[in-house]
This record gives C-alpha cells, sequence and structure tokens, in this order.
C-alpha cells in the first residue's frame, strides 16, 4: 500500500499491485502515518475495500470529502493522544466531542450524544447505508422528526441535515430554510419530494443517486442548484426550473438518464455543463429557444442530446467558442440573436462573423430558416455583403438560395433589374452570372 504524502499533507492513498486486487473480497484497515497533519481533499476517493481507517495522534485536520467516496468504510477511530479530533462509536468527531466531522459511508446506525452541536458540512457524503438516526433528548441543536435530522432552535426546525437511505417520501416543513449537502444522497427509495418554498438553493450532492425520485417540484424562490445537485436521479423524467433562479452548476443533472423535458428560465445567468449523460430528452427550452425532438432526425437528435450540456453553456453564457456541430451551431446562434436583439454580446459577434455564418446557411441550404427570419435579416443585409453571399450561392450551385437572395436585394436594398441575370437553371449560369 501506498500514501502520498507531501508537506505532512496526505494527498491519496493507493494500494499496491498485490493488494489492490485483493480489495473486492477482504476487508482493508489502514494506519494513517505519524508523519501526516492534515488529510486532504479526496485523500480516499473511490477507494473500495476499506472497512477501517485509524488516524494518529499527530493529525490536526480533515479537508472537505477527505473520505468521499470511500463506500466500504465502517469505522474510523483516533488515537487517544490525538489532541484535535477524537472517535466516538466508529464516527469522527473534534476532540470535544461536538463536532460530527464524518459518519463513515457504511454506518447504518448514528446517535448523536446531547453534547454535539454542530455537524459539519460533509459529515454526511456519501452515506448509502445510513437507515436510522437518533439524537439525544436533551441536545437543543438537532431534532429527528420523521426518521430525518434537522437542526433547531427551541421547538423550530430550521435546516434539514440528513434523511436515512430508506426515506420513500418526504414534506419538508414549511419552517426549513435549507437543505444540507448530501442530504438525500443515496436514498435510493425516494420517490416523492416536496420541498419548502422558503428554501433557495439545492447545494451540492443534495439528491445525488436518488434514483426512485420521479418528480420534483422546485420552490419558487430558487436561486440555485449545485454541483450533482439530481446527479443520477435515474427516473426523473420532468425538470422546470423556477423563473428567478440564476445558477445551474455543473452535473446538476448528469447522468438523468431517462430526463426527457428540461425547461431553464432566461433568469439563469450561469450554467455548467448540466446534461451529461442525459440521452433520452425530448423537449428543452433554454432561454426561450426551444428544441423538440420531432424536428430533428434521430441522427441529429442524437448528436444534440450528446452536446447539450455544451448547448446549454453556449445559449447562457454566449461562448461562441463552444464547438458544435454544422448547420445546427449557425442556426442556433441566429435564433439567439433572433429571440435577444437587446443583447449586445450576440449582437457584436454577429456583426463580425455575420458573412461566415450566412455561408454555412448557404452551405447547408437552410433556405427555410432564412425564409421565416427575413425580419431579422433586414438588420445584417446590405448592398456590400449580400454581393459577396450571392456569390457563394452560385459557387456552390445553390440556385435556390441564389434567387431569394436576389429577390430579396431587389425588394429591400432597392435593386432593379433582376431580368439581367442568368436563368439559374441553365447548366452554366455560374459563368454568366456578373454583379
Amino acid at each position: 500500500m501506498g500514501f502520498r504524502i507531501e508537506d505532512g499533507v496526505l494527498k491519496n492513498y493507493t494500494s499496491d499491485r498485490e493488494n489492490s486486487k485483493k480489495l473486492a473480497d477482504r476487508r482493508e484497515h489502514l494506519q494513517i502515518p505519524e508523519n501526516v497533519q492534515r488529510i486532504g481533499s479526496f485523500a480516499f476517493s473511490n477507494r473500495s475495500g476499506i472497512a477501517r481507517i485509524s488516524i494518529s495522534k499527530n493529525v490536526r485536520e480533515i479537508s472537505y470529502h477527505a473520505f468521499y467516496p470511500c463506500p466500504d468504510l465502517e469505522e474510523i477511530h483516533v488515537d487517544p493522544r490525538n489532541r484535535w479530533l477524537s472517535s466516538i462509536d466508529g464516527c469522527l468527531y473534534d476532540k470535544s466531542g461536538k463536532t460530527l466531522v464524518c459518519c463513515p459511508a457504511k454506518k447504518a446506525v448514528i446517535r448523536l450524544s446531547r453534547k454535539v452541536c454542530k455537524v459539519d458540512s460533509d459529515a454526511f457524503a456519501g452515506c448509502h447505508a445510513l437507515q436510522f438516526i437518533e439524537v439525544a433528548k436533551l441536545n437543543l441543536h438537532f431534532a429527528v422528526v420523521n426518521h430525518c435530522l434537522y437542526t433547531c432552535c427551541v421547538t423550530q426546525l430550521q435546516e434539514l441535515v440528513r434523511c436515512p437511505v430508506d426515506l420513500e417520501e418526504l414534506h419538508i416543513p414549511l419552517s426549513v430554510s435549507k437543505i444540507r449537502e448530501h442530504a438525500f444522497e443515496s436514498c435510493t427509495k425516494l420517490r416523492e419530494i416536496r420541498i419548502s418554498e422558503k428554501i433557495r438553493e439545492i447545494p451540492n450532492y443534495t439528491f445525488r443517486d436518488c434514483t426512485s425520485l420521479e418528480s420534483v417540484k422546485l420552490p419558487k424562490n430558487l436561486q440555485r442548484i449545485g454541483d450533482h445537485g439530481f446527479y443520477n436521479c435515474q427516473s426523473l423524467r420532468d425538470v422546470e426550473i423556477p423563473p428567478g433562479t440564476k445558477t445551474l452548476i455543473a452535473n446538476a443533472f448528469g447522468i438523468c438518464k431517462n430526463l426527457e423535458r428540461l425547461v431553464i428560465p432566461c433568469s439563469v445567468t450561469h450554467v455548467g455543463y448540466i446534461a451529461m449523460g442525459c440521452n433520452n430528452l425530448q423537449f428543452v427550452s433554454c432561454h426561450g429557444i426551444e428544441l423538440r425532438r420531432e424536428s430533428y432526425s434521430s441522427e441529429e437528435w442524437d448528436q444534440i442530446c450528446s452536446r447539450m450540456s455544451g448547448i446549454l453553456w453556449l445559449i447562457v453564457q454566449r461562448d461562441f467558442k463552444e464547438k458544435l456541430f454544422e448547420p445546427f451551431r449557425t442556426i442556433l446562434i441566429f435564433r439567439m440573436a433572433v429571440r435577444k436583439r437587446e443583447d449586445q454580446r450576440t449582437g457584436d459577434y454577429l456583426k463580425e462573423n455575420f458573412i461566415t455564418l450566412f455561408e454555412n446557411l448557404i452551405t447547408e441550404n437552410q433556405l427555410a430558416f432564412f425564409r421565416e427570419h427575413q425580419d431579422f435579416f433586414k438588420i445584417y443585409l446590405n448592398c456590400e455583403n449580400i454581393d459577396i453571399l450571392i456569390r457563394k450561392a452560385i459557387a456552390t450551385g445553390n440556385h435556390e438560395f441564389y434567387l431569394e437572395l436576389l429577390e430579396f436585394k431587389n425588394q429591400y436594398l432597392g435593386f432593379s433589374g433582376i431580368s439581367e441575370f442568368s436563368d439559374p437553371d441553365c447548366d452554366d449560369f455560374t459563368a454568366k452570372f456578373e454583379l
């Protein structure tokens, strides 16, 4: 086995080649070396087979997600000589026993004593086996209601901290204004959830791996959905982000394999790659731009679904460097400009790249799109660039686009004498045509 330690920080752990082959068949007990002062973030990430970790006397700090995900971890033991940390019933606490630092992922039961007054934000990360939570009667800071752990003040519930994994449904009390990270993670039986209207954020990993969750009505005051908020919710079919929401972090709906409908309002100003692996989408609306399955061929829609996160990124962030396939990318940019003509960033990009983009329309024979939005194209087409585009239509042999541009020039740009031009049905019409 091997620990990578740098300047007293345990960066990660890997088994040697001989032991790594046995991890699936046996329980492994690890002793943290004496020269470690801090265990770094994700130091034991995805290390299966580790059942017990013993923390040495010199470890004084546990970083965020240090043991996440460590799926087979049952117990954490701390050297009694350690001045900063302690272990109670296999869980990791600070020295005073007042702060729960980490509940091992495979622990089924946890009991908080009367003196526990704080639970770290990632204390229940990856707890896929947790079935029972108990709080001492005289504890003034936490309460268990309907099997779920909450913070409380006097008699009022304030924050939902953690639910048991066998929970099937829950109506979050109206007094609750916050949900903790990982609160529902791995609640694989959860089918229905009603969220208090006071909730303004779905934090990181909140509903990760809730594979039975079929639908969720998000609160109207929601501002943010965090990283992996609904990741791997395989039964989720319909998501409508409430107007007013600002931020959707990466993987918010990653690997929601049966998600069919996703609506993102214009209020969203930041979106990460939120829809990786959502390959069953049938309808997406983002900032008013709608994408429907029936409008594309099967091959085209497969491409759209596979790049959906990039598409949403382009629409919301207006990151025109995002690489998408043609002619979809060109039409999408034009649709963005049509939808929000006042958006300066999109308008500036279109002005700088108008000829190139329009040439893509000609090359891909997107005449119907041009006809549908002629009022919009009046803003950008002029006597100079339309001649360039007419030449492009001639060069590509696109007779219909050629005639349509001539008609547009005649109708809107004051051009006359269209009869002087060659018959586009003639084989050598390109050679005869002169501007």
